[in-house]
């Protein structure tokens, strides 16, 4: 089975994207790291929702293990102190942008761990039954 590796270029579409995480067919090193970037087309914003989101043993986020952190720009994801690990439920406030950027770490990677990441870009509010969200 090979190394899961970052996609360099996400395409977003009006249609349901969908980032998974590893890639079928790959695995995540134990010590991975990656910064992906969403945007959104001209003049629209994104959505999104995370799905079968799982870094390390349990539901707490434990750094030893790996976590997921988002922002509007690279820095603030890689500064985030609102880390991801389990299945989210509450808002991570980055609704509404037209970029997005999520980094992903882990130090002691699981076979099992790995997440989906739901995506889509639009004008229309009522797409916002979508949303991201954190523990």
């Amino acid at each position: 089975m090979n190394h899961y590796t970052c996609p360099k270029n996400l395409p977003t579409t009006k249609e349901n994207n969908q980032l998974i995480v590893p890639a079928v067919g790959t695995t995540l090193s134990e010590q991975f790291e990656c910064m992906y970037h969403l945007v959104a087309r001209d003049g629209e914003i994104l959505y999104a929702a995370f799905e079968n989101l799982k870094i390390g043993p349990d539901a707490q986020c434990n750094s030893d293990y790996g976590f997921l952190a988002m922002g509007t720009t690279e820095e603030d994801a890689l500064k985030s102190i609102n880390q991801i690990c389990a299945q989210p439920t509450r808002s991570l406030g980055v609704n509404n942008e037209s970029e997005i950027y999520v980094y992903f770490v882990g130090k002691k990677l699981q076979q099992d761990d790995g997440f989906k990441l739901n995506y889509t870009s639009g004008t229309n509010v009522s797409l916002c039954n979508w949303s991201i969200y954190y523990q």
